[in-house]
């Protein structure tokens, strides 16, 4: 009959803890606690525009979630930061499942955007010439939305139209 050595009895004890962290749900941000300004070309703030929140989570292979808030007078729409549970091995589970359904195009980790639509004027906030996205670094988030007429959509020329 072998026994068991310490490193033996050290290892199967190391396991059994890792097991039983990966199964333990942990809390965390899905979406940051985020402001937002809504206003026009000239700098004046847009009251009634409706402001989006998209949010998700890649790594947990869990459908995101999409909320609306409506500016108000000052043309500002603020959205309360939302917390998830879940277990640290479905997170790794779910960046298996992205690479192995998607390949080179599987997406990972905490991804969250805001835009603004209605009253025939859009956007989205822009900062250094992209659109300004979180990712899961910081809870607090403030961006400026700068809305402009929507663009209308040319009709599609049909094959053989002259």
């Amino acid at each position: 009959m072998k026994t068991w050595t310490l490193t033996r009895k050290v290892l199967f004890v190391s396991a059994i803890l890792a097991g039983f962290a990966g199964i333990y749900p942990v809390s965390y941000s899905l979406c940051p606690d985020w402001k937002v300004t809504v206003v026009d070309a000239s700098g004046a703030p847009v009251p009634g525009m409706t402001v989006r929140r998209s949010c998700n989570d890649y790594s947990s292979a869990s459908s995101g979630l999409e909320d609306d808030a409506i500016t108000d007078e000052g043309g500002k729409a603020a959205f309360a930061r939302r917390r998830v549970r879940s277990p640290v091995f479905l997170r790794w589970e779910g960046n298996v499942v992205s690479v192995v359904s998607q390949g080179v195009h599987a997406s990972f980790g905490r991804h969250s955007y805001v835009f603004a639509f209605g009253r025939g004027l859009e956007g989205s906030p822009v900062v250094d010439g992209y659109v300004e996205d979180w990712t899961g670094w910081s809870e607090h988030m403030e961006s400026r939305i700068v809305a402009k007429p929507v663009q209308p959509i040319s009709p599609i020329k049909q094959t053989g139209d002259r």
